[in-house]
């Protein structure tokens, strides 16, 4: 290509600044500008990172597979089961523990209830049955 004087009229190379006829400075042709693609809409969403949190306050341990064991082992003891409910439940801090110990002391009050309701209308039926004889 060849760049034209607007002074002179002259033809000169492109890569010249200057025309060779009267010298004044030549312009070079601005560039064209590169057409650039409009952005593509994201398609996929991506969600923000979530920060891991735990379940448990700080200092909290949860009870190990061991100690669940023990726990087993102790509360199937008759009696001795009520007194270790009541005092771990009254000294421990982990509140996972204290729930299921509740939990437990519930089901040991519903179970004296229905065997106490059991023996309360066998005793009946059954004083009923030989107040006949």
């Amino acid at each position: 290509m060849s760049t034209t004087c607007n002074y002179c009229g002259a033809v000169n190379n492109d890569n010249t600044q200057f025309c060779s006829q009267c010298g004044a400075q030549l312009q070079q042709p601005a560039p064209q500008p590169q057409q650039v693609p409009p952005p593509q809409p994201n398609l996929y969403y991506q969600a923000p990172p979530v920060q891991q949190t735990t379940i448990y306050q700080q200092g909290e341990k949860p009870v190990s597979i061991l100690g669940w064991i023990g726990y087993f082992l102790l509360f199937s003891i008759p009696v001795v089961n009520i007194i270790a409910l009541i005092a771990i439940l009254c000294s421990s801090q982990n509140k996972t523990l204290k729930n299921w110990i509740l939990a437990q002391i519930i089901m040991v009050v519903l179970a004296v209830i229905i065997c106490v309701l059991i023996f309360v209308v066998a005793g009946v039926s059954l004083s009923d049955a030989f107040s006949n004889y």
